[in-house]
């Protein structure tokens, strides 16, 4: 069996307004926001929840 290939996220630091909502649904823990969001590639799982919450669109 392959290893199925993983999304990675990235974040537009000049869109982040750092509001903190993609670490509030991350499933694992992978965002921690402090100027902006930064994102964990080993956590990650590539599962989109912060992008798709993101109210900037800054997460990719």
């Amino acid at each position: 069996m392959a290893d199925e290939a993983k999304k990675k996220m990235l974040v537009n630091a000049g869109a982040c307004m750092a509001c903190g909502y993609c670490e509030t649904v991350c499933p694992t823990g992978a965002i921690r926001v402090i100027d902006v969001a930064h994102i964990d590639e080993k956590l990650c799982v590539g599962c989109g929840c912060c992008a798709g919450r993101c109210p900037m669109g800054a997460i990719d």
